[in-house]
C-alpha cells in the first residue's frame, strides 16, 4: 500500500474523496453514489503515467521501514522488591511479556542475555534477537542494560 497515497488521503485539506474515489452520478435519483468498487493503491514506478495523477504529484514510494521510538510506563501497586525480583530472573521474562519469546543467559558470560521476539505482522511470522549486557543494578530500585547487538537502545 503507497504511504503517500494514505497522508494524501487523510490530510486535513481534503474534504473530499471525489478526487481520490469518483462519484457516479444515478439520473433516476440524481444522487451521487460510490461505484461498486473503489480503486486499489499499488505501486506503480514514479513518472509512469502520461496523464497527471495524484500519484505522480507525490514522491516515489519507499519500503524501508523506519524504527520508532517509543515509551510505556505503568504504575503497578506492587512492592519495589516483587518488580525487581521478576526483571532480574531474565529467563523468566517470556511469562509475563507476552511478546518477548524467550531470553537465554549465556552460561559463560552470566552478565550477557540472548533476547528473542516472535510475532505475525502483515501475515508474516517475524523473529529478531539481539545481545544485551546487563550494566551494575542498584537493589530493588534499577535495573538496565545496553544492547551490543541486534537492538540498538540509547
Amino acid at each position: 500500500m503507497c504511504s503517500s497515497a494514505i497522508s494524501f488521503i487523510s490530510s486535513p485539506q481534503s474534504l473530499s474523496l471525489t478526487h481520490v474515489f469518483p462519484t457516479k452520478t444515478n439520473p433516476i435519483f440524481n444522487c451521487r453514489v460510490p461505484p461498486l468498487k473503489p480503486p486499489s493503491f499499488i505501486r506503480i514506478p514514479y513518472g509512469s503515467f502520461k496523464k497527471p495523477s495524484f500519484f505522480t504529484s507525490s514522491k516515489p514510494f519507499s519500503p524501508l521501514m523506519k524504527w520508532q521510538d517509543c515509551t510505556v510506563k505503568m504504575e503497578i501497586d506492587v512492592p519495589a522488591s516483587v518488580a525487581y525480583q521478576l526483571y532480574s530472573d531474565r529467563e523468566a521474562i517470556p511469562n509475563w511479556m507476552p511478546f518477548v519469546s524467550s531470553v537465554k543467559v549465556l552460561e559463560d558470560k552470566p552478565d550477557l542475555s540472548r533476547w528473542f521476539v516472535k510475532y505475525k505482522a502483515f501475515g508474516r511470522n517475524i523473529e529478531y534477537s539481539w545481545l544485551a549486557k546487563n550494566m551494575e543494578p542498584i537493589p530493588n530500585q534499577k535495573i538496565h542494560w545496553r544492547s551490543l547487538e541486534g537492538l540498538g537502545n540509547s
